[in-house]
């Protein structure tokens, strides 16, 4: 079964040939101690909160953080890390970054204008040169101390959940006709349990270190087929709708 799968890389499965069936299974993921909030699943202390929204393709386990003291607070990213299966991955990698862009100079818009005593005519000409083109670059160093000023937050980028389906291994639940049936876990069962553990200060070296930590787990998976989804679309169903506590990934059986 396994070789009868393969991932896409790809959001926009629907634009692919007609002759490859798309599937789609959707992670729903339990967060202990975490709540729903809008577009948000929330973790808070007194010192700051973070906010999570996993839906992606792979789930995106990136967050924002608000600092809720009247204090700089300072997020040690090599001290944080994002553990999946009891495996720890460093958030912070002390990489080099290069950002560039490129100004460009354009001139020359020429117009003619003709008049005569029963209409005005308007003729233009358009002719564009390049004048100059400049390319700068900057390098940037990762730092392993955020500061993040009181009441505000920062954006952090994360790991990606699973970029990978969990196989059921029965050919009409992997490759349902519209919908598989649930397949549902607990802290035991589940394939993937992963945690954000986040390490904090409000010294900015950080020599004595706080944490927070959001701890997930697949909980739910099921299989929808491409067809099925553009249908209850078609009649209005909320299937797929963006949830904060879900993801998804696209997968096709070649014909």
């Amino acid at each position: 079964m396994r070789n009868l799968i393969y991932l896409s890389t790809m959001v926009s499965a629907l634009t692919f040939a007609s002759c490859t069936s798309y599937y789609y299974q959707v992670s729903s993921v339990s967060a202990v101690s975490l709540t729903e909030h809008k577009e948000a699943l929330v973790q808070e202390n007194d010192d700051c909160a973070i906010f999570y929204n996993l839906w992606s393709e792979g789930g995106d386990l990136g967050f924002n953080i608000f600092n809720k003291t009247d204090k700089e607070l300072y997020i040690d990213l090599s001290k944080s890390f994002y553990i999946r299966n009891g495996v720890p991955y460093d958030y912070y990698k002390n990489r080099d970054f290069n950002f560039s862009e490129t100004n460009t100079l354009m001139a020359g818009a020429q117009r003619t204008i003709s008049v005569n005593t029963t209409h005005i005519g308007i003729t233009a000409k358009s002719h564009v040169e390049l004048i100059s083109s400049q390319s700068s670059g900057v390098t940037y160093h990762e730092q392993p101390i955020i500061c993040i000023p009181p009441k505000s937050h920062r954006k952090f980028h994360g790991y990606k959940i699973l970029n990978s389906i969990i196989e059921i291994r029965d050919k009409t639940q992997d490759f349902p006709k519209e919908k598989s049936n649930n397949m549902e876990f607990n802290e035991k069962s589940s394939p993937v349990a992963f945690r954000n553990r986040i390490s904090y200060s409000f010294d900015a070296q950080c020599t004595s270190t706080l944490s927070i930590e959001s701890t997930f787990l697949i909980s739910n998976i099921a299989n929808y087929s491409e067809k099925f989804i553009k249908k209850e679309r078609k009649k209005g169903s909320k299937i797929m709708m963006m949830s904060p506590s879900e993801f998804y990934n696209i997968y096709y059986k070649k014909p």
